[in-house]
């Protein structure tokens, strides 16, 4: 706030043509100037502006910003992440139902409502990586392979029905963890990083996954190996971060090639991800998207996009997974089905499907289209090992 009012040009708050309106994070939050929204518009568009609409609590956290215009609203927000062990659940879910009343509330005043920003939830299956997402084993193992099915596919099936899945189970059960000291040869010098441990088909010691940063993250992270399911007490209600016997797509595979030896096609892995796999984030955020539909709201890309795959909005920088698009939609447009039908027209298709010389050589909804997007067709380049961070675009690159 001090800044704004100091020196507003500097942070592009002060723009000639532009109404900007801002939500920094402030008082006694935690994250103080961490967090923040900022919705611009252009001069003579807005009627007024809010901040303080989720509760005192809620909103000094600087992740919502309300605008009035004519005929709607718009929720410009920013919405707390789980954290590792799903800490920070609790927190996530008040501020979603706050966030929804405050919706509804806008409703009953004749206003059509839009939600944009960062929601923190994937909320269909295809909204993450073909890999991580998750499988739930209880209604995979009930669930008949789809007609048309690979017989590898069905060979699959038959084949966690007759023990494979109990041995994988039986491993991860009995999973420990260890710190491993790794050569950094870069950094010309050793590291602990912590392992993941299971004794493989023929009793001996294996590793799980890469090494983590810290015991915690190995045990609770979000590439845990947890099948033991995880629970949130919050306000006397119990929520559930992860049911039990749930993993993911790419950690069923790896444990069962350590468990049994036994190796499944690439092709096979995706077509089990593409039938059965479900979004990371947890059941009870999935469940709050639902209700926004139920509300009467339209997830405007899925809508316009709906066979697209790997369209994502974030990815790990730090293991520089944006450049084999190992990523996840967690960004929207929410829109009142009355407004998106009235109102939304699909433009132009989507990037990645035409090369630079603008001749089509992939589906736009295809896999490879997507990676040519996040990518620039291979013109970001990830950061190096020996540090340095991101390099820098040329500036043919940023137009």
């Amino acid at each position: 706030d001090k800044i704004l009012q100091e020196d507003p040009t500097s942070l592009g708050a002060e723009e000639p043509k532009l109404d900007t309106f801002w939500a920094p994070a402030q008082g006694t939050s935690k994250q103080k100037g961490f967090n923040g929204v900022a919705t611009l518009a252009r001069k003579g568009l807005t009627l007024s502006a809010d901040r303080e609409i989720l509760g005192e609590d809620l909103d000094r956290d600087g992740r919502c910003i309300l605008t009035r215009h004519e005929y709607f609203v718009i929720f410009n927000v920013y919405v707390p992440n789980d954290g590792p062990w799903s800490r920070s659940l609790a927190r996530k879910m008040c501020f979603l139902d706050a966030l929804r009343s405050a919706m509804q509330r806008e409703r009953k005043e004749g206003k059509k409502v839009i939600l944009a920003g960062d929601l923190n939830i994937q909320r269909r299956g295809r909204d993450c990586f073909w890999g991580t997402r998750m499988l739930d084993m209880r209604s995979l193992l009930v669930t008949s392979p789809p007609q048309g099915a690979s017989s590898e596919h069905v060979e699959l099936h038959n084949y966690l029905l007759d023990g494979g899945w109990e041995k994988v189970r039986e491993l991860l059960r009995n999973r420990t963890f260890r710190t491993q000291t790794i050569n950094a040869s870069l950094q010309k010098r050793t590291i602990e990083k912590w392992r993941v441990v299971v004794e493989d088909k023929d009793g001996k010691e294996a590793f799980l996954g890469k090494p983590f940063e810290s015991e915690g993250m190995a045990k609770g992270g979000y590439d845990d190996y947890a099948i033991e399911g995880r629970t949130v007490e919050s306000h006397g209600e119990i929520l559930v971060a992860r049911p039990p016997d749930q993993i993911r797509v790419e950690q069923l595979f790896e444990c069962l090639k350590v468990a049994t030896g036994k190796l499944f096609s690439l092709k096979v892995q995706k077509e089990v991800s593409k039938q059965h796999g479900l979004p990371r984030s947890s059941p009870c955020c999935v469940q709050w998207m639902m209700k926004l539909e139920r509300d009467g709201m339209t997830d405007s890309f899925a809508k316009l996009y709906p066979d697209a795959e790997g369209r994502f909005t974030c990815w790990d920088q730090y293991k520089n997974r944006r450049y084999v698009n190992m990523g996840a939609r967690i960004d929207y447009f929410m829109v009142d089905n009355s407004l998106f039908d009235a109102c939304a027209q699909q433009g132009a298709d989507l990037y990645g499907a035409a090369d630079p010389k603008g001749d089509k050589k992939w589906s736009v909804d295809s896999e490879k289209a997507a990676l040519n997007a996040c990518t620039a067709f291979g013109r970001w380049r990830q950061a190096p090992f020996e540090g340095g961070g991101l390099p820098d675009g040329t500036k043919s690159d940023y137009e």
